[in-house]
């Protein structure tokens, strides 16, 4: 959290206004959660790599 006071701190220094420098790195933040790659877990992992190794196995 204090990262986050430190560069709102740095945009009211800079003149923005307080509320607008909280509503752009509130939506810097948004941003960057939205495009993070999402965790697999390590069964789906696992789940993943079974499946392509017997996709060529085919039972009749």
């Amino acid at each position: 959290m204090s990262e986050i006071r430190a560069l709102i701190e740095q945009f009211i220094a800079a003149g923005v206004d307080p509320i607008e420098a909280a509503e752009v790195v509130a939506r810097a933040a948004i941003h960057g959660a939205a495009n993070a790659p999402k965790q697999r877990s390590v069964g789906a992992i696992r789940q993943e790599r079974y499946r392509r190794n017997n996709a060529s196995q085919v039972t009749l």
